[in-house]
């Protein structure tokens, strides 16, 4: 037999008359001499002291009490513990006052005269069931209103609650004549964590910053996670444009400092722009428009700053966004066009090209890579590019093989983003070769001294199983990133090109010619070959000549070319 352990029920009973507090005693230990627990209060202030030192699971009051009566009585009594169901008694003449007391939120009512063991047990059961729904109801409504209204992560209000809360502020700014700051925030490289360290750890720094923002403002502000990694905030009643200044600091300063994740510390700088009422815009969709365009220019200052909104920087960036959007379409529609410049040998004859990308926009004009490779690598378009470049220039090159040109090795610029965790450049490389028929010794694969140092255990592996499918390696660039010789040491490369940097002032600048004789000295003591980078005159290719840099490339040999006029250079 399996016996139940039922808790008892506890009873507030607060009843003036000690005949019927008697008989109410009596008929709930009908029910069974442990199933309720009552606590008898005679008086109204009895009663609350009794509800402020332990909570009831149900009170059953009369409406007619030495120092209450009626309404005023429950109200009371729920003052002091709101969840608590109310059953009333009253006479009979009354019991028009008490239907109208549930109407006003007691769970029922009993007549006194009327009642018995039973009745009133279940009464009392009841009342305490339907409040349990009621309760329940209300947790679940109010879930529900979480859900809809805030994050479920951060726990901070979402863009829709923030959008309202934007609006009233403005109002009370536009009633008080007072001005108010929206800030939008972007966690720098938050994309490169989320991957590398798997979705718990971003999670994990979202809620950490989300709790680090808050501390930072007012109870008054708002902070708001408005998607990803963005967050957004409302400061209010600002007496001057510096308070905005000094709050994005505070951020900067609090919200920069390490973070454990996982086995290591890590620090993620956040990026802010900020945008003022009245003077950046007088409606919510304009202030958060120009915070988030102030935000990028913080990005473009280098990350880990604030920047105010300017409507000059912003014009520009509306520039950008309309380039952005055309470069979008150019990938789609093959706008975009492969020209190739010649590498030079010692015989002053081409010995290798370099594939550069252009962009015949249907209304600028050709465009250089300066002009919106910035915006491929922010969009991440840049490995759509990098592909295509890649296929394009493989097969071209394998072409005047097949025609009987000289036998051209081809260059290839990579950006960062190949190198990161997920890349498929590998497999990308390998598979071109195998469409083209070029030999891997005829491709030689350029990244930058940043793409180096992005993840250099990845970028190893990734070189490694590059130089194994049997293509040359070069760092492009070299001396003006963060390359050392123990990274030269590590990343087993073929080939070093001297930025055109130091090249263009080899004649002219000590310092450059220094810096030039040192890398070429440097690639022939690890046995690596050099690429000169912009060589415009015949003075600077003599010099280059006489310290035997083996390969020289610029506008004094020639600018890059279309493919046919290539061909004739080289036939």
């Amino acid at each position: 037999m399996m016996i139940l352990d039922i808790p008892s029920v506890s009873v507030l009973l607060v009843e003036d008359s000690p005949g019927d507090a008697r008989l109410v005693l009596e008929m709930l230990r009908e029910a069974g001499s442990n199933a309720f627990v009552v606590c008898h209060a005679p008086s109204l202030r009895e009663a609350r002291e009794c509800l402020k030192s332990r909570p009831y699971d149900v009170m059953l009051v009369d409406l007619t009490l030495p120092d209450s009566s009626g309404l005023d009585t429950v109200t009371q009594l729920v003052e002091v513990q709101p969840n608590a169901p109310v059953v009333v008694m009253t006479g009979m003449q009354d019991e028009a006052l008490a239907l109208r007391i549930v109407q006003e939120g007691a769970q029922d009512y009993l007549v006194k005269g009327q009642i018995d063991s039973t009745l009133l047990v279940r009464t009392l059961r009841h009342a305490i069931e339907r409040n349990n729904l009621l309760v329940a109801l209300a947790q679940a409504k109010y879930q529900q209103e979480e859900l809809a209204t805030h994050d479920s992560l951060t726990g901070l209000p979402n863009r829709l609650l923030f959008q309202g809360r934007l609006s009233h502020a403005i109002d009370l700014a536009r009633r008080h004549e007072k001005q108010l700051a929206v800030m939008f925030i972007d966690l720098d490289h938050f994309k490169h964590i989320n991957d590398s360290l798997g979705h718990n750890m971003g999670d994990l720094l979202l809620k950490t910053f989300a709790d680090r923002l808050k501390s930072c403002l007012r109870q008054s502000d708002t902070a708001a996670r408005f998607g990803g990694d963005e967050f957004i905030c409302v400061l209010g009643d600002l007496q001057e444009r510096s308070i905005a200044g000094d709050v994005a600091q505070k951020i900067l300063n609090t919200c920069s400092q390490p973070i454990m994740l996982g086995e290591k510390q890590r620090s993620v700088t956040p990026s802010l722009g900020i945008s003022l009422y009245p003077q950046d815009g007088g409606d919510s969709s304009t202030l958060i428009k120009h915070a988030d365009s102030a935000m990028y220019t913080a990005k473009r200052f280098g990350r880990g700053n604030y920047q105010f909104f300017n409507a000059e920087l912003h014009a520009k960036d509306l520039k950008r966004l309309s380039l952005e959007a055309d470069l979008q379409v150019a990938v789609k529609q093959q706008q975009l066009a492969v020209y190739y410049q010649p590498i030079i040998g010692k015989n002053n004859r081409p010995v290798a090209v370099e594939a550069l990308v252009r962009w015949q926009h249907p209304t600028l004009g050709l465009l250089a890579p300066a002009d919106f490779i910035a915006i491929a690598e922010t969009t991440g378009m840049i490995k759509d590019i990098d592909e295509w470049v890649l296929r394009t220039a493989c097969h071209q090159v394998k072409s005047w093989h097949d025609a009987g040109l000289p036998p051209l090795r081809v260059a290839v610029n990579m950006s960062a983003q190949e190198f990161e965790h997920d890349s498929n450049l590998v497999e990308l490389v390998s598979n071109v070769l195998n469409e083209s028929g070029l030999q891997p010794c005829y491709l030689e694969l350029e990244i930058s001294e940043t793409a180096s140092m992005f993840d250099p255990e990845i970028t190893k592996i990734t070189l490694q199983k590059l130089r194994l499918l049997g293509v040359h390696l070069a760092i492009d660039d070299f001396g003006t990133g963060y390359s050392s010789l123990s990274y030269l040491q590590q990343f087993k490369v073929d080939t070093l090109k001297i930025d055109r940097a130091f090249v263009c002032d080899v004649i002219s600048n000590p310092e450059s010619a220094t810096i030039t004789r040192t890398i070429v000295a440097l690639a022939k003591a690890l046995n690596l070959s050099t690429v000169a980078e912009g060589v415009e005159t015949e003075a600077q290719a003599k010099f280059l000549k006489d310290l035997q840099c083996d390969y020289l490339q610029g506008y004094h040999y020639s600018r890059p070319v279309a493919a046919a006029q290539l061909e004739k250079m080289v036939a």
